[in-house]
């Protein structure tokens, strides 16, 4: 009988039939039959191998596993330059000296302040951007090294691990529900109708308590009141909002469009703010061309939009800053600009509108809801009302459109 040697089987070809691991076919006894009856009863065999292939399924390939921990090294520079354990590309290039931005991959503050000061870390978090074995979120622990020689420093070593459950926080995702709060647009509407009847009731009792209208009061009782009162007007304004947002969602906003006179109106919203921002520290500078036209729009959208803008804007500011708003015609459009404070340095548009950003501003008319819920609302506001608002690297630009009999009037005036 010819033997084919395995180098010779290679190069023959396919085989006639699948490929069938040695253990799974059991050695025919010794009295079996020669000729057809073993020819017939090794197809059998075949054919039920076959059959359990088709029932059981394929185990999924070793390179398409998740990966749950992986061992890693850096150069001087923080950039990881070695890996083992896991596929190098998407590893190699990572830096661990900078923290990633808001929303950003790569490593957090812990590791980046641990590189600086060339001390180990434990449990920093790493996000590796992708889909594929090695994408998602790690807990990163490392040790600076250095040249046994003279000293000088030479990288981290260190090892990857997948997080906890208990690591995790669960959040919704990023466009889940209205504005990401999970909440459809007429749920939300109904929460809305059942926290304003009691914040109403709330805010006209300290409203009479302040104001003594049902009897004598102690300075100190007024005081609480009054703070009760500021307090419940801002929920209200709040929850206005979210019925807002969710009439947007659903498409259930009429807005009747008038003449806004929104020089009169900055006007009026810039005593109300200088007179909280002064005692803060915070300088308003507000700027209003001459002439302006009107505003083709709902009076009270426009009155929305703007107070939003400037105490999301304003409320954010620090002390000693400076918050410019400037109005103007431009391009047929009354353009209401206002500064970014430098508490928003450096975060982009994604940034800025995630519902779930919401910078530390100790001003008493900060948003409520967070400035992502407040931008994402000031825009769709904008945009019902034929207008936008476009995020500059420098400031938030409101664009809102005039009255067709003064847009030529209107026209050039800056």
């Amino acid at each position: 009988m010819e033997v084919m040697l395995a180098e010779d089987a290679a190069l023959a070809g396919p085989a006639p039939f699948a490929q069938i691991p040695a253990a799974t076919i059991a050695p025919l006894p010794a009295d079996a039959p020669d000729g057809d009856t073993q020819i017939r009863d090794l197809l059998d065999r075949i054919a039920a191998y076959r059959d359990r292939a088709e029932i059981t399924p394929p185990a999924t390939p070793a390179a398409g596993e998740r990966i749950e921990d992986f061992r890693f090294e850096t150069g001087p520079d923080g950039m990881i330059r070695w890996v083992e354990g896991a596929d190098r590309g998407p590893l190699v290039g990572i830096v661990i000296a900078v923290a990633a931005e808001q929303y950003g991959h790569g490593v957090d503050g812990h590791a980046a302040g641990a590189f600086r000061r060339r001390a180990s870390f434990r449990d920093a978090r790493l996000s590796v951007p992708g889909e594929g074995p090695v994408s998602g979120e790690w807990r990163i622990s490392a040790v600076p090294f250095f040249d046994h020689h003279d000293g000088r420093f030479t990288g981290y070593r260190g090892t990857a691990r997948r997080p906890r459950a208990d690591e995790i926080a669960a959040q919704p995702a990023f466009a889940a529900g209205l504005y990401g709060s999970g909440l459809a647009p007429d749920a939300l509407r109904q929460l809305v109708h059942e926290l304003r009847t009691p914040l109403n009731a709330i805010v006209g009792f300290a409203e009479m308590i302040e104001r003594q209208m049902l009897g004598p009061a102690g300075t100190d009782y007024r005081d609480r009141a009054g703070d009760i009162l500021d307090q419940g007007r801002r929920l209200l304004a709040a929850v206005d909002d979210l019925d807002m947002a969710a009439r947007l969602e659903s498409r259930r906003v009429q807005n009747a469009a008038s003449a806004v006179d929104a020089a009169m109106l900055i006007e009026r919203l810039h005593d109300d703010y200088e007179a909280v921002a002064r005692p803060r520290g915070v300088t308003l500078a507000f700027r209003i061309a001459q002439s302006l036209p009107a505003v083709d729009a709902d009076p009270v959208t426009v009155e929305r939009m703007f107070a939003r803008l400037l105490a999301a804007t304003i409320g954010l500011a620090e002390r000693g800053e400076t918050i410019f708003a400037t109005l103007r015609c431009e391009g047929g459009q009354l353009r209401l600009s206002v500064s970014r404070p430098c508490l928003l340095d450096g975060r982009d548009e994604h940034a800025l509108l995630d519902p779930g950003y919401s910078p530390d501003g100790d001003w008493p008319d900060a948003p409520v809801l967070g400035l992502g819920f407040a931008l994402r609302l000031i825009r769709n506001l904008a945009v019902s009302a034929r207008g936008g608002l476009d995020i500059r690297a420098d400031s938030f630009d409101l664009r809102l459109p005039v009255r067709e009999g003064e847009r030529r009037s209107g026209q050039g005036q800056g």
